[in-house]
Protein backbone atom coordinates (compact mmCIF):
# COMPACT_ATOMS: atom_id res chain seq x y z
CA UNK A 1 0.00 0.00 0.00
CA UNK A 2 3.04 2.30 0.51
CA UNK A 3 4.36 1.89 -2.98
CA UNK A 4 1.09 2.63 -4.39
CA UNK A 5 0.82 6.39 -2.23
CA UNK A 6 3.93 7.19 -3.39
CA UNK A 7 3.22 6.47 -6.57
CA UNK A 8 -0.09 8.84 -6.57
CA UNK A 9 1.71 11.33 -5.32
CA UNK A 10 4.63 11.29 -7.74
CA UNK A 11 2.04 11.42 -10.30
CA UNK A 12 0.12 14.57 -8.74
CA UNK A 13 3.10 15.87 -8.45
CA UNK A 14 4.27 15.70 -11.79
CA UNK A 15 0.77 17.09 -13.32
CA UNK A 16 1.25 20.40 -11.06
CA UNK A 17 4.71 20.64 -12.27
CA UNK A 18 3.93 20.12 -15.75
CA UNK A 19 0.49 22.48 -15.97
CA UNK A 20 3.30 25.10 -13.79
CA UNK A 21 5.81 25.07 -16.56
CA UNK A 22 2.47 24.84 -19.54
CA UNK A 23 1.22 27.95 -17.60
CA UNK A 24 4.79 29.97 -17.52
CA UNK A 25 4.95 29.21 -21.25
CA UNK A 26 2.10 30.76 -21.56
CA UNK A 27 2.75 34.19 -19.82
CA UNK A 28 6.28 34.39 -21.42
CA UNK A 29 4.85 34.26 -25.10
CA UNK A 30 6.44 37.54 -27.04
CA UNK A 31 3.17 40.03 -27.35
CA UNK A 32 2.55 40.24 -31.23
CA UNK A 33 3.65 43.91 -32.16
CA UNK A 34 1.18 46.60 -32.86
CA UNK A 35 -0.09 47.09 -36.75
CA UNK A 36 1.71 49.64 -38.49
CA UNK A 37 -0.86 52.50 -39.38
CA UNK A 38 -0.81 53.54 -43.27
CA UNK A 39 -0.97 56.98 -43.60
CA UNK A 40 -2.27 57.37 -47.55
CA UNK A 41 -3.43 54.46 -49.23
CA UNK A 42 -3.57 55.51 -53.25
CA UNK A 43 -5.01 53.89 -56.07
CA UNK A 44 -3.33 52.42 -58.88
CA UNK A 45 -4.49 54.10 -62.07
CA UNK A 46 -4.42 51.03 -64.32
CA UNK A 47 -6.03 48.29 -61.78
CA UNK A 48 -7.20 50.37 -59.62
CA UNK A 49 -5.85 48.75 -56.02
CA UNK A 50 -5.25 50.72 -53.19
CA UNK A 51 -1.77 50.52 -52.10
CA UNK A 52 0.33 52.76 -49.91
CA UNK A 53 1.44 55.88 -51.36
CA UNK A 54 5.52 55.26 -50.31
CA UNK A 55 5.02 51.39 -51.58
CA UNK A 56 3.33 53.11 -55.02
CA UNK A 57 5.14 54.53 -58.18
CA UNK A 58 4.71 57.61 -59.53
CA UNK A 59 4.59 59.38 -63.08
CA UNK A 60 2.97 62.27 -64.31
CA UNK A 61 0.80 62.83 -61.11
CA UNK A 62 -0.69 59.12 -61.66
CA UNK A 63 0.07 55.89 -59.13
CA UNK A 64 0.41 52.96 -60.16
CA UNK A 65 1.46 49.42 -58.13
CA UNK A 66 4.00 48.13 -60.29
CA UNK A 67 6.13 48.96 -63.44
CA UNK A 68 4.42 46.52 -65.49
CA UNK A 69 1.12 48.89 -65.27
CA UNK A 70 2.68 51.78 -65.47
CA UNK A 71 4.19 50.41 -68.71
CA UNK A 72 0.90 48.87 -70.19
CA UNK A 73 -0.47 52.30 -69.15
CA UNK A 74 1.52 54.38 -71.29
CA UNK A 75 1.18 51.79 -74.10
CA UNK A 76 -2.29 51.97 -74.63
Amino acid sequence: MGLFRLLVILGIAYLAYRLFVSWQRLTQQPKPEPRKQVKNVVPCHFCRLHIPEAEAIQKNGRYYCSVKHLQQDQDS
